[in-house]
C-alpha cells in the first residue's frame, strides 16, 4: 500500500485501520483509493499557491511585531579594544573598555503609533489578499477538477464507442460475406472503427495530462489509477449572491488603500521631531594603571529632521502606490457586477445547453437502437443506418461537453460570487 492511500484513509475508522494493518502485514498492493471532490479540496489546502498566500500573512504580521517593538527600550553591550602608539616617545599602551547602554524613546510626536497603525493595516491587507487568491484558487480548482473527471468519463465513453464500432463491423461483414452489403460499406465501417480506436487512445493520453494539471494545482500527487468519483452536473449551492462591497476582491483591493493612506501618514510623521532618554554605564582598564572607576551618563536627546532626501523619494512613491490602489479598487467596483451577471447568465444558458444536449442524446440513443435491429433484418440501407450511429455518439459526446461547459460555469458563477475554497461547496 503505498504513501498516498495511507494519507487517504480516515483513521477515525477501527476497522479501516484493521483493514491497513493487514494489508501491509501481507504485502498487498490494492487499487488506490477513490477521489472526491472534497478529498480534493482538502489536499489543495496545502498547495504552494495558498502557502505564498498564507506566507504574506505571516510576513505582514512579524512586521507589525517589529514595528510594536518600538514602545520598549533597546538595551545593548559595547566591547572595546585600542592601542596606541606615541613615536616621539617610542611607547605604545592598550586600552580596554566595556559598556552597557539603554535607550528608550519618550516622545515621537505619532510616528511611533503611526508605524504600528501602517503595519496593522498592511497585516488587514494581507488578509484579504488570501481570502481573494482563495476564491480565485478555488475556481482554478474547479475547473481542473471539472477536465479531469471529463476527461475520464470521455476515455469511458470512447471505450464503450471502439466496442459498439467493433460489434457493427461484425454486423457489416456477415451481410457482406452474405452478399447483401457491398465492399464500400465494409471498408466505411472498418474504417470508422479504426477513428474510435484513435479517439479512445487521445482519450487515455488527455485524462492522465488532466490528472497532472489537478495534482499541480493540488499541490500533492494524484495517481492515475486513482478514481475520480463524482458528477459535472453537481446543483448544490448556486444561490451564493453577494454584493460588489462584500466581495473579498473588492475588500482586498480596499484593503490596499487603507493600508497605502496609513503608509502615507507615517512618512508625513518622520518630518517630525523625537525626544529620547539614553543611559550608560562604561568601565576602562589599562594594563599599566589600575582599574578606572565606572563611568555613568545620562541623556536627553531631542533630534529635529531637516533634510531627508530619501524620504522625499519614500513619499512619492507612497503617493503613487494609493493613486494605483484607489484605481484598482475603482475598477474592480466597475466590474464586480458586470462579471457576476455575466456569469448568472453564463450559467443559465449552460444549464438550458445541457438539458437540450440530454433529450438530444436520448432521442439519438432510441434511433440509433431501433436503426440497429432493421439494418440487422434488412429493412434500412447502410448509409442510414450508419448516419443514426455517427449521430448517437456524436449527440454522447455533445452530453458530455455540455456537462463539462456547465461545471465550469458553475465554477466561474461562484467564483464571481467570491465562493473562496474554504466556503464553497
Amino acid at each position: 500500500m503505498d504513501s498516498f492511500r495511507l494519507k487517504k484513509l480516515n483513521w477515525n475508522s477501527p476497522a479501516k485501520i484493521l483493514a491497513a494493518l493487514v494489508l501491509l502485514a501481507h504485502g498487498y498492493s490494492s487499487p488506490c483509493l477513490a477521489l472526491s471532490w472534497e478529498e480534493v479540496k482538502s489536499m489543495a489546502r496545502n498547495s504552494p499557491r495558498l502557502k505564498s498566500a498564507e506566507a504574506d500573512v505571516s510576513g505582514a504580521q512579524s512586521s507589525l511585531d517589529a514595528a510594536k517593538a518600538v514602545y520598549y527600550p533597546k538595551i545593548y553591550s559595547t566591547l572595546e579594544s585600542s592601542r596606541s602608539v606615541d613615536t616621539e616617545l617610542r611607547k605604545s599602551s592598550n586600552a580596554h573598555s566595556a559598556a552597557i547602554s539603554l535607550q528608550q524613546n519618550l516622545f515621537s510626536f505619532g510616528k511611533d503609533s503611526a508605524s504600528v497603525q501602517s503595519a496593522d493595516f498592511y497585516l488587514e491587507a494581507a488578509r484579504k489578499s488570501k481570502a481573494a487568491a482563495s476564491v480565485t484558487f478555488r475556481s482554478e480548482l474547479a475547473k481542473a477538477w471539472a477536465s479531469a473527471l471529463y476527461q475520464d468519463k470521455l476515455r469511458e465513453i470512447s471505450a464503450k464507442v471502439v466496442e459498439r464500432r467493433k460489434a457493427n463491423i461484425q454486423i457489416v461483414r456477415l451481410r457482406y460475406n452474405s452478399g447483401r452489403e457491398s465492399k464500400g460499406s465494409l471498408l466505411s465501417t472498418e474504417y470508422a472503427g479504426r477513428e474510435a480506436s484513435i479517439d479512445a487512445r487521445e482519450a487515455q493520453e488527455r485524462s492522465k495530462l488532466a490528472r497532472v494539471r489537478l495534482s499541480a494545482l493540488a499541490g500533492s500527487e494524484i495517481p492515475a489509477d486513482a478514481p475520480l468519483v463524482g458528477t459535472l452536473t453537481e446543483t448544490s449551492s448556486l444561490s451564493a449572491e453577494t454584493s460588489a462591497a462584500k466581495l473579498p476582491q473588492v475588500q482586498a483591493a480596499a484593503a490596499k488603500i487603507e493600508a497605502a493612506k496609513a503608509h502615507q501618514s507615517e512618512l508625513h510623521k518622520k518630518h517630525l521631531p523625537d525626544l529620547s532618554l539614553s543611559a550608560s554605564a562604561k568601565k576602562s582598564a589599562n594594563p599599566d594603571l589600575p582599574l578606572n572607576a565606572p563611568v555613568y551618563t545620562a541623556a536627553l536627546t531631542l533630534s529635529v529632521p531637516l533634510f531627508d532626501a530619501r524620504l522625499s523619494a519614500d513619499e512619492r512613491s507612497a503617493a503613487a502606490k494609493l493613486a494605483g490602489a484607489e484605481a484598482e479598487l475603482a475598477a474592480i467596483t466597475t466590474t464586480a457586477g458586470h462579471e457576476l451577471e455575466s456569469a448568472r447568465l453564463g450559467l443559465e444558458l449552460a444549464t438550458e445547453r445541457l438539458e437540450s444536449a440530454r433529450l438530444g442524446f436520448e432521442a439519438a440513443k432510441l434511433q440509433a437502437e431501433v436503426s440497429r435491429q432493421r439494418y440487422t433484418l434488412g429493412l434500412m440501407s447502410f448509409q442510414d443506418w450508419d448516419s443514426y450511429e455517427s449521430a448517437f455518439i456524436k449527440a454522447e459526446n455533445k452530453m458530455l461537453e455540455q456537462e463539462r461547459v456547465f461545471a465550469e460555469a458553475r465554477a466561474t458563477y461562484l467564483e464571481s460570487a467570491g465562493v473562496s475554497l474554504e466556503e464553497g461547496p
